[in-house]
């Protein structure tokens, strides 16, 4: 065989596994669209078991992941750590979990947590929201539009979880379906942080500052204040008020 017809083999290869892969992305987000537009169940489950726990080999090995952590919420009487590692569940055995996707997590980067229904939505960098039951995972098949980037999660009295995106939807979600929720007035910028506080839901923007949602409108707030235009964090206080992490230091609301 010459080398010419080898060239032309391999590239036929390659361009024949290039075609599979492609068909199977847009059949994929194909079946998302479907899924968000049904009304049907969107949660499916991950094929993969959790893995089962290890005894921690010593406080310095525990902490030291070498990677950020961006995220920790107490759930199922352990404490949950999510970040660039995947999740790390720690409980009172002196044991703990190292979650990732292996064990089913859409991808490794978890940028948010909140314990919803009794079990542990994870928000992630890239593979949108995940949640857990202690057992498995459990992936929400989000339309393509919605953004993948999930950068908070708030809890909600009424039962709802919102979802902020990094694409600047506002995703709320209700047991095994989700809305997205409109709000005149909103910027078209990505969503960094929310928070409830009794006056409605505090939107941190990346460009555009802080906004109160109520009642279908978004309001500036916090500008005659300080001047600022990224909102790094929120953190609700006792008494109804908010903190809020701005690139211009912190905000008491």
């Amino acid at each position: 065989m010459t080398p010419r017809k080898r060239t032309l083999i391999l590239l036929g290869v390659g361009l024949l596994v290039a075609a599979a892969a492609a068909a199977l992305l847009v059949l994929r987000f194909q079946r998302r669209v479907e899924l968000a537009g049904t009304g049907a169940p969107a949660w499916f489950s991950a094929p993969w078991q959790a893995s089962p726990p290890y005894a921690r080999p010593g406080a310095v090995a525990f902490w030291l992941t070498h990677r950020p952590v961006r995220a920790a919420v107490n759930f199922d009487g352990r404490t949950v750590y999510g970040g660039e590692m995947g999740l790390l569940a720690a409980g009172g055995d002196s044991a703990f979990r190292r979650l990732t996707a292996v064990d089913g997590l859409p991808v490794d980067r978890v940028t948010a947590l909140a314990e919803s229904g009794g079990r542990l939505v994870v928000g992630t960098g890239g593979g949108g929201l995940a949640r857990w039951d202690g057992r498995r995972f459990e992936r929400l098949a989000l339309p393509v539009l919605a953004a993948d980037w999930i950068t908070d999660l708030v809890s909600r009295e009424s039962g709802e979880l919102l979802a902020a995106t990094r694409s600047g939807r506002l995703l709320a979600l209700r047991g095994e379906e989700f809305r997205f929720v409109e709000a005149a007035g909103l910027p078209k910028d990505g969503l960094t942080a929310a928070a409830q506080v009794p006056q409605g839901l505090l939107v941190g923007t990346l460009r555009h500052g802080l906004y109160r949602l109520s009642g279908g409108r978004a309001q500036a707030v916090g500008q005659s204040q300080a001047a600022f235009r990224m909102v790094t964090a929120l953190v609700t206080l006792p008494g109804g008020g908010a903190l809020a992490g701005t690139d211009n230091g912190l905000l008491l609301l």
